[in-house]
């Protein structure tokens, strides 16, 4: 995991990412006028990283998941739009 106050914003990486492999599926959030940014990795119905630029609620509930390494009940889409609530 990696977090970072650059960039006059916070920027967190954590768990995989295809530059660690290339057999991962992901999902993307960009909310332009919010300056918010979010991408999901999964393999194998697991969620195995993220990538949130911007606003980091919902953070702790999707390093949960990651390092659960439990298959994901939802859909990858539906994660995505939980990691907000």
């Amino acid at each position: 995991m990696y977090t970072t106050t650059m960039f006059h914003t916070v920027i967190s990486v954590a768990g995989v990412t295809p530059e660690h492999r290339d057999d991962l599926e992901s999902v993307t959030h960009t909310d332009l006028e919010a300056q918010n940014y979010r991408k999901l990795f999964f393999r194998r119905g697991r969620q195995v990283g993220a990538v949130m630029i911007g606003d980091m609620k919902g953070r702790k509930k999707l390093l949960e998941l990651i390092r659960a390494r439990e298959p994901v009940a939802e859909k990858p889409r539906r994660v995505l739009e939980l990691s907000y609530a």
